[in-house]
C-alpha cells in the first residue's frame, strides 16, 4: 500500500561552496524506511531580479522548500539539505536563500542536495519590471446560429512585461502574469467552466490563468459556451495583472476584449 503523498517540509539549510559533488543513495534504500528515497525542491518565484534574493509574488523573501520522501511516499522528518552555486550568476545566503548576481537574461545553476540525493536547478535572472502594455488588445469570435451548444475558442490574448528605465525598453523574462475574466459584469471563478474559461495553448480545455512572461510576453485563450450569451453580440473581458514586490506596476491590470459578433447568413 503506498503512504501519504509528499507534502512540502521546509528543512534545515546548510549554504555551501561552488564546487559540488553528485552522490546517489543505493543498498537498503529500498527497504529503510528513514532513507531518503525521494527529493523534491520548489522555488516560490519562477525568477530572479539582479542584484535581488528570491521573493514570492508579495515580495517576501523566499527559500528554496524541499520535500523529502522515503520509499513508501511518507514525508521524512526535516534533515540537513545542502545548497550550492554552480556559477559566479548566483550565490546561497544562509538558510538556502538566492541571490542574484549576474546580469539580465543569465541563468544561474544551483544544487540541490540530501540523503545521498541530489537536484539540480536552473534560475533566469532579469531586471524589475516596472510596467505592462498590451500584445494583442482585442479579438472577435464569430458565433453560429441555432440553439446547439457550441464552444467557441478566441486567439491568445497577450501582454507585454517591460522595464521602461532603459532606452530601448527591455522586456521581462519569467514574470507571472494572472488573468481574470469579467463576463456579464462579474468576475468568473478561474475553474468555472459554466460560461467562459481561459485555456492555454490552441489545444488548451483545462482552465488555465496564471502565465510566465516568455521573451517578455504571456497570454492566455478565452473558451466561451454559446448558450451562455446573452446576445450574439456580446463581450468578455480579460484583466491581465502583474505585480512586483506585491504591488501592481503602471498599466496593470490590463483589459482585453473579446466580442461575439453572428457570422454573416
Amino acid at each position: 500500500m503506498m503512504g501519504a503523498r509528499p507534502r512540502a517540509t521546509l528543512v534545515r539549510v546548510v549554504a555551501a561552496g561552488v564546487a559540488v559533488v553528485a552522490i546517489f543513495a543505493c543498498g537498503d534504500l529500498l527497504t529503510d524506511p528513514d532513507a531518503v528515497a525521494s527529493m523534491s525542491v520548489t522555488r516560490a518565484y519562477p525568477s530572479i531580479v539582479v542584484g535581488d534574493v528570491l521573493r514570492d509574488s508579495s515580495g517576501v523573501e523566499a527559500p528554496l522548500l524541499v520535500s523529502l520522501a522515503n520509499f513508501k511516499g511518507d514525508v521524512l522528518d526535516a534533515g540537513t539539505v545542502t545548497v550550492s552555486s554552480l556559477d559566479s550568476l548566483l550565490e546561497i545566503e544562509p538558510g538556502g536563500l538566492p541571490r542574484a548576481l549576474g546580469e539580465s537574461g543569465a541563468r544561474g545553476r544551483i544544487a540541490i542536495s540530501a540523503g545521498g540525493l541530489q537536484v539540480l536547478d536552473t534560475i533566469p535572472i532579469t531586471v524589475p519590471p516596472d510596467s505592462v502594455e498590451p500584445s494583442v488588445e482585442a479579438d472577435t469570435v464569430r458565433t453560429l446560429s441555432g440553439t446547439a451548444i457550441e464552444l467557441y475558442g478566441s486567439k491568445e490574448l497577450s501582454v507585454r512585461v517591460l522595464n521602461a528605465g532603459t532606452d530601448p525598453a527591455i522586456t521581462v523574462n519569467g514574470w507571472v502574469v494572472s488573468f481574470r475574466l469579467q463576463f456579464h459584469e462579474r468576475f468568473l471563478s478561474p475553474l468555472d467552466t459554466s460560461a467562459a474559461w481561459l485555456v492555454q495553448g490552441e489545444t488548451g480545455g483545462k482552465p488555465s490563468w496564471v502565465d510566465t512572461t516568455a521573451a517578455g510576453i504571456a497570454g492566455r485563450r478565452v473558451l466561451i459556451r454559446a448558450d451562455s450569451l446573452a446576445s450574439p453580440d456580446d463581450s468578455v473581458i480579460v484583466h491581465a495583472t502583474v505585480r512586483y514586490l506585491g504591488e501592481e506596476i503602471r498599466g496593470s491590470p490590463v483589459r482585453l476584449i473579446v466580442r461575439t459578433r453572428p457570422n454573416a447568413p
